[in-house]
């Protein structure tokens, strides 16, 4: 997920130099400065807390904060334009201005999909 945080900068960076606003790129930093330190805190350590001791309350610290995580990457990967994220409206909204850019735009939106559909099928196989 951080991963793909990464390369939504360098989208929303790009989207930035082709007419998109500045807005977005600032959220997108926003997002991966949040983001990636709130993943360890706020899923891994829960669940290899869990793990470690068999507690429920860990456990079900860990699906509320996942459940949460997929509502997230569901909403990333639709894209609304102007919360910092190159997804799917953003990108397809992009294509008539400027083809290049919507195109490394495409990267994190595929990024985005392929996030928020793991997670489901994770969280629907446990």
């Amino acid at each position: 997920n951080s991963a793909t945080l990464a390369v939504n900068l360098i989208g929303c960076f790009a989207w930035m130099f082709g007419g998109g606003g500045v807005t977005n790129f600032g959220l997108a930093i926003i997002w991966l400065l949040m983001f990636t330190p709130c993943s360890y805190v706020c899923w891994f350590r829960p669940i290899y807390k869990a793990f470690k001791s068999d507690s429920s309350f860990n456990f079900m610290q860990f699906f509320f904060v996942f459940m949460a995580q997929v509502g997230i990457s569901i909403i990333q990967c639709i894209g609304i334009p102007g919360w910092g994220v190159c997804g799917w409206l953003a990108t397809i909204s992009f294509f008539s201005y400027n083809i290049f850019i919507a195109l490394i735009m495409l990267i994190p939106t595929i990024m985005f999909t392929a996030v928020a559909s793991l997670s489901c099928i994770a969280l629907t196989r446990v």
